[in-house]
């Protein structure tokens, strides 16, 4: 890890200008300091500091730790990081993207290069490069310490299901609105998803954190990734009612990146939830998740700088299945809908309070002008 981190530091010096001129003056500064929120670029901050935590926790993971001391490995690696690897003042944010969204990350990646490693189907070069793209650290370890760390991960035979889709996105209508974002009207994307531990196999047991995550990701020809989704099971147990229903609950480590070309929103966080299967025939099953938001770090403040057209979501529970998926595009506004649902409802309150050709007091002139020039709209 040390060795990653030096090496990290020494490209960005060269690269990247002077926040990563560290040296002892900074860092006596930085251990005496106050930690503080940056505002480094969104892609910086929500996904480059994930995949180097994600690095850091695979090298633990890899070389025979378990995920919780590979966790407290990710999170003193991001500390060291914020501390002696930049010069600028510790970041709160970054140490909970770096140590816990790169634990969430790099715990899933570890355990797809292991079942990608796994397959027999291909050949050993191309299973051992296929897991070294997936997870450089395994690769890593695995290279450098040879028959030590060349051990397979036992994953107890999971059931999961996988799915690559390859396509072509094409917008025919587009409103500028607020939005100074160039948007590119057409773009290639690739969208590659997988649901690892799925429950319904007997004698499969969720003792470990990640015995069941799910992870999405998409990419595109327009702003190379454009999301990138995963939850997965940190504590829980497995719970059945009668033959056909099955599931997990517990709780969930959650590291969403949402990027598309209009908005940008990004959260680590943990969740209370479950994860059921329903399956009345041997060729038939429905699977559904259902969590709710304890705690999480959330931004969205790109949107602030860039003027971006995007609300504010709230987090919470819900009583449906979840289901994700990127927006379509020609969409109209979701900003101006609801604003022309506030002036019709404004519209409508103020003919129920008024008959015709009744004049309202006792209200500030610019209201007055807004409900009479509003009454007049139809419900």
């Amino acid at each position: 890890m040390l060795g990653f981190a030096f090496l990290l530091n020494q490209v960005n010096r060269h690269t990247d200008g002077t926040d990563f001129d560290s040296n002892l003056s900074t860092i006596r500064r930085n251990l005496h300091s106050s930690w503080v929120v940056d505002r480094d670029p969104f892609e910086v901050n929500q996904l480059g500091h994930p995949y180097q935590g994600s690095m850091y926790h695979a090298f633990a993971r890899s070389a025979g730790l378990n995920y919780w001391e590979s966790l407290g490995y990710a999170f003193a690696g991001s500390a060291l990081w914020e501390i002696a690897g930049e010069s600028s003042l510790p970041s709160r944010n970054d140490q909970i993207n770096t140590g816990i969204g790169g634990s969430f990350l790099g715990e899933i990646l570890f355990r797809l290069a292991n079942l990608t490693l796994s397959h027999d189907s291909l050949s050993p070069f191309w299973r051992e490069t296929a897991a070294g793209l997936i997870s450089p650290s395994t690769a890593f370890n695995r290279l450098a310490f040879g028959d030590r760390f060349k051990g397979l991960f036992p994953a107890n035979d999971p059931v999961y299901f996988s799915r690559l889709q390859i396509g072509y996105s094409g917008t025919v209508q587009s409103g500028a609105g607020a939005s100074a974002t160039n948007l590119q009207r057409n773009e290639a994307l690739v969208n590659y998803a997988i649901d690892y531990g799925l429950p319904g196999k007997r004698g499969y047991t969720y003792d470990r954190p990640f015995d069941y995550f799910n992870l999405e990701a998409t990419a595109s020809s327009a702003n190379g990734v454009e999301n990138l989704l995963t939850r997965g099971l940190l504590l829980g147990r497995d719970y059945e009612a009668g033959d056909d229903y099955r599931g997990v609950w517990g709780l969930y480590g959650i590291y969403d990146y949402i990027a598309p070309q209009t908005f940008r929103v990004s959260s680590t966080a943990a969740a209370i939830g479950t994860t059921a299967q329903w399956r009345p025939a041997d060729a038939f099953a429905v699977q559904g998740t259902h969590r709710c938001r304890l705690y999480g770090c959330r931004d969205d403040a790109q949107r602030r700088r860039e003027r971006l057209p995007v609300r504010r979501v709230a987090a919470g529970a819900s009583g449906a299945a979840i289901h994700l998926r990127r927006p379509r595009r020609g969409r109209p506004d979701c900003t101006r809908i609801f604003r022309e649902r506030r002036r019709r409802r404004i519209a409508r309150r103020a003919r129920q309070h008024r008959s015709p050709g009744c004049v309202v007091h006792r209200t500030h002139p610019r209201a007055s002008r807004r409900v009479a020039a509003l009454s007049a709209e139809p419900a």
